[in-house]
C-alpha cells in the first residue's frame, strides 16, 4: 500500500517568534502535533484541536497547554496539501490590522 502525500508546512514569522518564546516543553508538543499529525491528517479531529467558526473560520486551533492558554492557530489548503501555522502562544489579539508576516517552509 502506498504511503499517503504528506503536507508541506509552512510558518509565519508571527509564529516562529511566538514558537521561540514558548519553554521547552510546550515548543516540543507542538512538534510532535506538526510532525504526527498536521503532516498526515490535519483536518482529522483529536484531542485538544477544533475548527473555529465565525469571523475566524477557517482557521483551526490546537491547545497546546490548557494550564498555560498556549495554543497553535493554523490553516489547512487541502488543495495545494499545505498546512500554513499562523500564530502560537497565549490568546491572540484578534486586530484586523493583525501582521500576517512572511511564509517560512518548515
Amino acid at each position: 500500500m502506498a504511503e499517503a502525500e504528506q503536507y508541506r508546512i509552512e510558518g509565519s514569522d508571527e509564529y516562529l517568534e511566538g514558537f521561540e518564546e514558548l519553554p521547552a516543553g510546550h515548543q516540543r508538543r507542538v512538534k510532535r502535533f506538526v510532525d504526527q499529525h498536521l503532516r498526515h491528517a490535519p483536518s482529522m479531529p483529536i484531542s485538544g484541536m477544533k475548527a473555529l467558526r465565525g469571523q475566524h473560520r477557517g482557521l483551526y486551533q490546537f491547545m497546546v497547554s490548557m494550564r498555560h492558554g498556549t495554543r497553535l492557530l493554523y490553516r489547512i489548503d487541502e488543495e495545494q496539501k499545505v498546512v500554513r501555522l499562523e500564530y502560537c502562544g497565549s490568546h491572540p489579539s484578534w486586530s484586523p490590522t493583525r501582521a500576517r508576516g512572511n511564509v517560512r517552509n518548515l
